[in-house]
């Protein structure tokens, strides 16, 4: 398939360098977002389908809990380049190597934050009578 863009010309600008900055052309760097983009979307649509619901309507059963695969899928990349420059998940993956630390006790603390919202988020659906997201 062959697609035509008009694009402002500081885009194009910017396209150039960031192809080049990966050692591509402007065609074959564009094909990689594209493809990027589309392996994206088919995965998050595999994994978002519709837990069963009983007869009022509440999710029930094992499809309503994460799967750890499904998350680790959605974890960002923090390699140069993998995403589009300027895009959300660049600023994501960025904020996240900015955060990223060896220091044990801020690793400690983090893991007590997420477990501390890991209970709020059950202790909520227990209290709505739906099946706890993490075990």
């Amino acid at each position: 398939m062959t697609i035509t863009l008009d694009l402002k010309p500081e885009i194009e600008e910017r396209l150039r360098e960031n192809a080049s900055g990966a050692g591509l052309s402007v065609e074959e760097y564009l094909l990689r977002i594209a493809e990027q983009e589309v392996a994206t979307s088919l995965e998050l649509n595999s994994s978002a389908s519709k837990p069963p619901r009983d007869s009022n309507g509440t999710a029930v059963g094992q499809a309503n809990r994460i799967d750890p695969a499904a998350l680790d899928r959605l974890r960002l990349s923090t390699e140069p380049g993998a995403y589009p420059p300027g895009s959300l998940a660049e600023m994501f993956a960025q904020w996240q190597a900015e955060d990223a630390t060896d220091d044990p006790e801020e690793l400690r603390k983090a893991d007590e934050e997420l477990e501390e919202l890991k209970s709020n988020l059950n202790a909520n659906r227990a209290a709505c009578g739906d099946e706890p997201l993490f075990p």
